[in-house]
C-alpha cells in the first residue's frame, strides 16, 4: 500500500509486518516510545498518561507500519509511530480499511513527516521479544 506523504507531495510504500503488532508496541516501549496516544475529533491527538492534547504542528511522524491479524488477513491496522514536540514518544493506532477513521487518517496525513526507513536501527537496544520480521533488526 501506498500513503501519501504529507508537505513532500510524494507517495512511500508503507512497510508491512507479519509480526503481531501488540510485539512491535512492547519493543518500542522498551526504546522510549512509551506513551499512548489517542484521537480526539476536533481537538487533536492526546497522549493518555499526560492529558496532554497536540495539533499537527505539534507531532512529527517517525513511521508508519500496516498490520495484518495472523488470523484474519482482512484484521488490519496502521502503527503510527510519534513524537511530540516537546519530546514525548509513543504511538497511536488506526483501523485499516472500511474500519478505519477517515477523521484520523486526515489529521494523521497532515502531520509532517520525518520516517526513519527503518526505525529499528535508530532504538536505543534490543527487545526482549523475538520479532518475526526479516527487514527489522530490533
Amino acid at each position: 500500500m501506498k500513503t501519501h506523504l504529507a508537505n513532500t507531495g510524494k507517495e512511500k510504500e508503507m512497510p508491512h509486518y507479519r509480526t503481531p503488532m501488540t510485539t512491535r508496541l512492547k519493543c518500542l516501549c522498551e526504546n522510549g516510545f512509551d506513551k499512548e496516544f489517542e484521537f480526539i475529533e476536533d481537538e487533536g491527538i492526546k497522549c493518555i498518561q499526560t492529558g496532554e492534547i497536540f495539533k499537527q504542528d505539534d507531532l512529527k511522524i517517525l513511521e508508519r507500519m500496516r498490520f495484518e491479524g495472523i488470523s484474519d488477513p482482512d484484521d488490519m491496522a496502521i502503527l503510527y509511530v510519534v513524537e511530540t514536540n516537546n519530546g514525548l514518544k509513543g504511538a497511536i493506532v488506526s483501523a485499516f480499511g472500511i474500519y478505519a477513521d477517515a477523521n484520523l487518517i486526515e489529521f494523521m496525513n497532515g502531520i509532517k513527516d520525518e520516517t526513519i526507513d527503518n526505525i529499528s536501527e535508530s532504538l536505543k537496544g534490543p527487545c526482549s521479544v523475538d520479532l518475526d520480521i526479516s527487514d527489522m533488526k530490533c
